[in-house]
């Protein structure tokens, strides 16, 4: 009988043991919750939760909340959050894949070509799209003449803007467009309609980060494409 009650004790305490260890045993603090609010101009992402709530974009920590601007076309994000109260474990993670929406009121950006050397030719497509025209601002070009070639010249050409909504793709067109020459900080107008800029297209497509550009001028002719900004 002594034997059976001893044995009964150490059954009790082990249990006792190993219910204080399990009370121990820290639980999970719940997963957070990650919201949104798309306002005009921006979209701001709040993730709520108990403790301490940590937010982040693409990877990387940012501030809860966090704000980012719409732009001229969707875009995604994705958001991940974890929360920690006390001395529960840190939660599970919670994921959200995110679409920015387009601004339907942010009418004006500009998009930039890719170069190397300041002295390569390169390119400034400033899109505004709540004026009449838009400028191209036109760094080192050289126009075909005949067999020759000019001067490498900075130039600055405001043509009339379309774009194509569903390939979002923002086309100059024009001809007889009054090309402005900078001089020193000052953009002077070229004289004369031998200086006018005749049969202009250019492209540019800031989704696919690429733009093509042709027109004619002073008597020479001028074509390029390329990778933007």
């Amino acid at each position: 009988m002594k034997k059976i009650f001893s044995m009964l004790f150490i059954v009790t305490l082990l249990g006792m043991v190993f219910t204080a260890c399990g009370d121990d045993e820290p639980g999970q603090t719940a997963s957070p919750e990650i919201t949104f609010e798309i306002l005009e101009d921006q979209v701001v992402v709040t993730a709520k939760g108990q403790g301490e709530v940590m937010l982040y974009l693409d990877g990387a920590n940012t501030p809860n909340p966090t704000t980012l601007q719409r732009s001229y076309q969707d875009y995604e994000a994705t958001f991940t959050a974890t929360a920690k109260e006390g001395k529960q474990k840190i939660s599970d993670v919670t994921t959200l894949k995110l679409t920015i929406p387009k601004s339907e009121k942010l009418a004006h950006f500009t998009a930039k070509s890719t170069f190397v050397n300041e002295t390569d030719t390169r390119f400034e497509f400033d899109i505004d799209m709540d004026k009449d025209s838009s400028a191209i601002f036109m760094y080192n070009i050289v126009f075909r003449i005949g067999e020759a070639t000019s001067p490498a010249m900075t130039l600055r050409v405001d043509a009339p803007v379309t774009v194509d909504k569903s390939g979002k793709v923002y086309t100059y067109a024009g001809t007889g467009i009054v090309a402005f020459m900078k001089r020193g900080t000052t953009w002077m107008p070229m004289p004369g309609d031998t200086y006018m800029v005749n049969n202009l297209t250019c492209n540019v497509n800031p989704g696919a980060k690429t733009y093509d550009i042709a027109f004619d001028c002073h008597g020479g002719h001028f074509e390029q494409s390329g990778a933007l900004q």
